[in-house]
């Protein structure tokens, strides 16, 4: 067991929605760490139904890493990828996964899988 989460969960989900324009639908942060790097995306639905991008920022950042420490300090394995969701309306969700992971629990480098999720991210990015 992990203690403690809900502070971070609820920093976390504060500095999605203060990186976000004034009118959005949904939030979605996909971090995913590798044994040499972290790749960090934000993306969001506009009311107007085109979806855009946004720069994470020191504290979201942070606040995820934290998330992560969390696990290795109370000895559970750590996740290679969460994703994080929120809604307008304050329902908020965080999924990590396990796929692909080393022992140390990055997930393993495929280039083509990194340019095929950059492929699909540039082809949904209208913003």
């Amino acid at each position: 067991m992990v203690p403690d989460l809900e502070p971070i969960y609820a920093k976390v989900g504060n500095a999605i929605s203060d990186r976000l324009p004034n009118e959005w639908k949904v939030a979605r942060v996909e971090v995913i760490y590798y044994p040499e790097n972290v790749n960090y995306f934000g993306e969001f639905l506009h009311s107007d139904n085109r979806i855009g991008s946004f720069h994470l920022g020191y504290e979201l950042i942070c606040s995820i890493d934290d998330l992560r420490q969390k696990f290795r300090d109370a000895g559970q394995p750590v996740w290679g990828s969460v994703v994080f969701e929120l809604h307008a309306d304050g329902k908020f969700s965080c999924k990590w996964s396990y796929d692909n992971c080393d022992e140390n629990g990055n997930r393993r480098w495929d280039a083509d899988e990194w340019t095929r999720m950059q492929n699909e991210r540039s082809e949904r990015i209208t913003m």
